[in-house]
């Protein structure tokens, strides 16, 4: 398999993830392909001056401007196996309103490092490049990513979704996204990867949001309650009974939807489509108009009628 795939993911974050950025991806090389490790070992004295390839100038270039970027791939050297930080602290501290509040983030996840990325996976892989390369560096800045972990193996070892299966996750203390390369998981990289680097930028930008959201549920129907739904009924303001979870699932589902499926979000209901552009104009809030533009463009439906 291709020894590019894994340094389109380098090379996308270490870019700055602009939407114009472009990733040359490669799957014809029968090279071996190299380990996060090998790519950060490599010497990162020599520049480069084409499209990303495994040349070992390309290598070093690709590590400096990812150093730049402020995130790093995770290495498998040494232990292989980390666990998120639920595993032993969960807390978080944040100010809200002027008050510290204590914000707990989720259960304690598992993940063992790809040593190499598994023949076959590319395709995951260039999913997960390709949705850095989709997302402007100010939102990638202002969500605070730090590192990118890719897990050979991701589960569950104590939590409320215990029997789910785990195609990504979030370590808010330590501002990582641990994303699995699992082909058992059927959800499409690009929907995983927007989906929890949305939750990232949430945390880091509206922590009061995650938990209370008078403007966004004044979109829900009257009598609607989040939580578990059993029967499978999707009902009218969400896109799927995953987002009827909670606040925090429903949020991060439109976004991964405005991303990795607009055509369906274009075709949901007016509530749905009101949550959108609220979601929207958050976060042109943040990374202002210009870098927001991206949004529109990837679902026009976001465009104010």
């Amino acid at each position: 398999m291709s020894g590019t795939v894994v340094l389109a993911l380098v090379a996308a974050l270490g870019a700055g993830c602009t939407p114009s950025r472009s990733v040359t991806v490669s799957t014809s090389s029968t090279s071996p392909v190299p380990s996060a490790a090998t790519v950060v070992a490599a010497s990162a004295t020599t520049a480069a001056t084409a499209a990303p390839t495994v040349e070992v100038g390309a290598l070093a270039a690709l590590v400096a401007a990812l150093g730049d970027a402020g995130a790093e791939v995770a290495s498998a050297d040494g232990d292989p196996v980390r666990h998120t930080s639920p595993c032993t602290d969960g807390a978080e501290r944040v100010e809200i309103d002027g008050q510290q509040v204590t914000l707990r983030h989720g259960g304690c996840f598992r993940c063992k490092l790809a040593g190499a990325i598994p023949a076959g996976l590319e395709a995951r892989v260039h999913a997960f490049a390709q949705a850095f390369v989709a997302t402007p560096a100010s939102l990638l800045r202002a969500a605070h990513l730090a590192r990118v972990a890719l897990c050979a193996e991701l589960e569950y070892e104590r939590g409320p979704d215990g029997d789910d299966l785990v195609g990504g996750t979030v370590d808010h203390l330590r501002r990582e996204l641990l994303l699995s390369v699992d082909e058992v998981f059927p959800l499409p990289g690009a929907d995983v990867l927007h989906h929890e680097l949305f939750h990232l930028f949430e945390t880091a930008t509206s922590p009061r949001t995650t938990f209370r959201d008078p403007e966004w549920t004044a979109h829900n129907p009257p009598d609607f309650r989040y939580g578990r739904h059993e029967d499978g009924t999707v009902v009218a303001g969400f896109l799927n009974t995953h987002a009827m979870r909670n606040l925090r699932e429903d949020h991060a589902t439109v976004y991964q939807f405005i991303m990795a499926r607009p055509t369906e979000l274009c075709a949901s209901d007016a509530r749905v489509l009101a949550k959108a552009r609220l979601l929207g104009a958050r976060i042109r809030a943040v990374i202002g108009a210009a870098d927001a533009a991206y949004l529109v463009r990837r679902a026009p439906c976001l465009a104010e009628p």
